[in-house]
This record gives C-alpha cells, sequence and structure tokens, in this order.
C-alpha cells in the first residue's frame, strides 16, 4: 500500500511544502513541473495554483499509486505607502502591521500611522488566509526636533508677584523641563507654567 502525506497542505503562494510517500521503494510523481525532484520520496513542492499530486511506488515489479492535494491560497495585493501631511497611509484598507527599522510598532495596525521618529517604515498586510505581502521601505525623516519658545504673561513684577509661562515650543514637543532662577517652584514639567512666584 502507498501512501502520500505532506509537511503542510495549504499554503500561500509563492511558499513551498514537502510531500512525503512511503510503502514502496521507487516513486515517481505527477505532475512534475513545480517539484524539485519527481523520482525521490519526499519531493519539494512549490505549485502555483491548488494541485493534486499522485505518486506511483514500484517495489518487486508491482505498483501501485496514491494522491495528496495541496491548497494554494492567494496573497493580498503588496501594499503601498503614502505620505499624508505627517501621516503615513497603507493602501490596504484593513489587515496592516506597521513596523520601524524592521520591527513591529506595538499597536500599530489601523490603515494610517503617525510617525513618532525618523526612520525606515514598511507596513505587512494580512489576508483572511493568513497570507502576506510587505510593502517597499518608505524612508521618513519629517520629524525636526523641537524648538523651545516661551512668552510670560508680565515681565515686570514687584517682590512676592507670580508669573504665568506659555509654551511657544515649535516641531511638536512631548515633554517640557523649565527652570526658574530665584522663582518658587524652581522648575516644572508642565507645558505651561502658571502661578511662579518671585
Amino acid at each position: 500500500t502507498i501512501t502520500a502525506t505532506a509537511s503542510a497542505y495549504t499554503i500561500c503562494a509563492g511558499n513551498s511544502t514537502t510531500l512525503n510517500a512511503s510503502g514502496a521503494s521507487t516513486y515517481v510523481w505527477s505532475p512534475s513541473g513545480d517539484l524539485n525532484n519527481a523520482n525521490i520520496a519526499n519531493p519539494i513542492a512549490t505549485p502555483a495554483s491548488s494541485t493534486t499530486y499522485t505518486v506511483a511506488g514500484t517495489t518487486n515489479g508491482c505498483s501501485a499509486t496514491a494522491t495528496v492535494s495541496i491548497t494554494v491560497n492567494p496573497l493580498p495585493p503588496t501594499p503601498t505607502i503614502t505620505p499624508s501631511g505627517m501621516d503615513l497611509v497603507s493602501s490596504a484598507v484593513t489587515g496592516n502591521q506597521w513596523y520601524l527599522n524592521g520591527n513591529p510598532i506595538g499597536g500599530a495596525t489601523n490603515q494610517t500611522y503617525t510617525p513618532t521618529q525618523n526612520g525606515n517604515y514598511t507596513v505587512v498586510v494580512t489576508n483572511a488566509f493568513g497570507c502576506t505581502a510587505t510593502s517597499s521601505v518608505y524612508v521618513y525623516n519629517s520629524l525636526q526636533p523641537p524648538i523651545a519658545d516661551f512668552v510670560a504673561n508680565v515681565t515686570t513684577i514687584v517682590v512676592g508677584s507670580s508669573v504665568n509661562f506659555t509654551d511657544l515650543s515649535t516641531n511638536t514637543p512631548t515633554s517640557w523641563s523649565w527652570a526658574f532662577t530665584g522663582g518658587t517652584p524652581a522648575t516644572s514639567t508642565a507645558q505651561n507654567p502658571t502661578n511662579i512666584v518671585y
């Protein structure tokens, strides 16, 4: 009795699976066009579409056959990345995972991603079959370092009066570190510190 199995019965287009035959001394597989060797027990198959393979096994002049079917699922369309203002937009509506410098970005699975740092961005799209396609690298260098600037509500005061400061920094800072020489409190991490007493 000849048996035929496979290491994977369902694959994505472009991937391979190993066929396995047992129960005979010699084997011939067909169709053979996408096999690395049609005359061994365990050829590697890279079918372009779903295919049923037949193996004929022979022992001492006696032959028998067996079949094994491989389902090939399609890949999603290769996504493209388009800049939109400060954002990056994938051509795929769903199934996105954004990467920065080859590493997945946690939680970045929407069609649009707002970069928080410069670098090489890609997006990997997964379809309902679990098959993936990867975009070309998009080099993002739109983020510039913040330029600090501020204004005070008053610049001349009497001792014991307070001053309010308003941040005017550009390039979207995300944290602040203020120092008030002679003031109370002497430091602050607020964006717009108020009631600084001198």
